[in-house]
């Protein structure tokens, strides 16, 4: 009995105790502080001028935003709608979903509403977006003026201008003003003389020959462009054409036994179409490619060697060495030209020359094959795969200017010249077979040959390969 009185009391005093733990461990729960909530505000609503940039402010130290210490928030901006006509997103937006973005920026490309939204994000969560709207209105932009293209036309001659495709930014109605800033020397005209001087077409009437400039305005009502130029070029009467019958000189001793004339040097001043006229003026002793006959023929002579002289570039067909000389003239309708002569020479063949072949810069391939391990101490490597590289022989030349022939070839027959007749080509190489930890090095020499009609050179390229067994 003794037993128990003693334990009794030790119970009751070890339970007191383990309820005092409990308590005290709830009440520091209880007493700690709330979890941190971030908020997202994207700033004050604007309103800004076209042409100018909306500033966006959501920073917390604005006073805007909220965020919690020690963690880095992304900025993330969207636009929520936009005007009908606008082109504009999110990629404008200056250094957007990033953490500087609670400053960003962008300029409107239209009138209307913008309305932009903003969420914080901590890479896990993101708030609930809040809105800003932007309003953007005209403004005032200055108008722009065109006063169409130059004209080209006779004394006496009436000629209307074009500012129509002038434009006011904000599309307000235009006040046009036009003036004469130069005329010619003999002319009596002013700005006065030019006829509804404040619509968009308005006329004027030259009076003497040379060139006029004219000047346009435009004003919305509240600012005016800057100044439009056009010229008036007006003449007398209709002047004659210049024939150009282009350039001469001597050919390549390889020419063929045709060759082209070219008069696209000829013109109009007052811009008509032309008509050519080419004929042989002179061709070397013993020639008939100027339809002279032989001796002993009889019957007319025959017609020069053009494929047709009425054209800007005819072919003429030349039979023995030297020089031959042509005369062009051209009709713009109602005029001939003065004519023009040129003189082409067909060199002797004994003066050939031989080209000069290149074959470019020696080329180096570096591959490598994967090994396997397949059995202790035993590899297994793939193939390098055949390799593509380009040669160029565009260096090649020829002194006399004569046209190139050109011919790649490989005396191994190893490689694949894919064009071997071209200036430049791409070459592939076989595979290659290689052991783990060893090179395999191969090294094919490219023969390039070029020639012209009598002669010939070649160069060489070397083109090595490489092929490592890598484990």
């Amino acid at each position: 009995m003794s037993t128990r009185t003693r334990t009794l009391p030790l119970l009751l005093l070890v339970v007191p105790m383990l309820i005092a733990g409990e308590c005290g461990q709830k009440d520091t729960t209880d007493s700690a502080p709330p979890d941190c909530d971030p908020v997202a505000n994207a700033g004050n609503d604007l309103e800004i001028t076209l042409g100018s940039t909306a500033t966006l402010d959501g920073c917390p130290e604005s006073g805007f935003s909220v965020i919690c210490d020690g963690t880095t928030y992304t900025y993330v901006w969207d636009f929520e709608s936009v005007p009908v006509e606008s082109s504009i997103d999110v990629s404008q937006l200056t250094d957007n979903n990033s953490a500087e973005a609670c400053n960003t920026g962008f300029s409107p490309d239209q009138v209307g509403t913008y309305v932009l939204s903003l969420a914080l994000s901590d890479g896990l969560d993101e708030t609930s977006p809040d809105v800003v709207i932007v309003e953007v209105i005209s403004g005032n932009q200055a108008p722009v003026a065109s006063c169409g293209g130059d004209a080209v036309v006779e004394v006496g001659e009436r000629v209307e201008l074009d500012g129509s495709e002038s434009y006011d930014p904000e599309g307000a109605a235009l006040e046009f003003s036009w003036a004469l800033s130069s005329w010619p020397a003999d002319s009596t005209l002013d700005s006065e003389d030019i006829f509804n001087a404040g619509s968009a077409t308005p006329t004027v009437i030259p009076d003497a020959p040379g060139m006029y400039l004219v000047s346009l305005v435009v004003s919305d009502g509240g600012q005016w462009s800057e100044p439009a130029y056009c010229t008036i070029t007006a003449s007398s009467e209709n002047q004659p054409p210049i024939a150009d019958a282009g350039t001469g000189g001597p050919l390549p001793p390889c020419t063929e036994s045709e060759f082209e004339l070219n008069a696209y040097g000829s013109y109009d001043p007052e811009g008509e179409g032309l008509e050519y006229l080419w004929a042989v003026l002179e061709v070397p002793a013993g020639s008939h490619a100027d339809g002279s006959l032989d001796s002993g023929d009889t019957g007319p002579a025959g017609s020069p060697a053009f494929d047709d002289p009425s054209l800007a570039t005819p072919t003429f067909t030349w039979d023995v060495v030297g020089t031959y000389t042509f005369q062009l003239n051209v009709f713009d309708g109602e005029l001939w030209s003065a004519p023009d002569v040129v003189s082409v020479t067909i060199p002797d063949r004994s003066e050939n020359t031989s080209p000069v072949a290149n074959a470019g810069d020696d080329q180096s391939i570096e591959a490598e094959a994967e090994c396997d391990l397949v059995s202790y101490g035993v590899h297994e490597c793939e193939d390098c795969e055949g390799e593509t590289i380009e040669l160029d022989g565009t260096s090649s030349n020829d002194p006399d200017g004569d046209e190139l022939n050109y011919y790649w070839s490989d005396a191994t027959g190893e490689l694949y010249i894919h064009t071997p007749y071209a200036s430049y080509t791409q070459v592939t190489t076989a595979a290659a077979a290689t052991t783990v930890g060893s090179t395999t090095t191969t090294t094919w020499e490219v023969n390039l040959d070029v020639s012209d009609c009598d002669y010939s050179d070649n160069d060489t390229v070397n083109v090595t390969f490489s092929c490592e067994g890598a484990y």
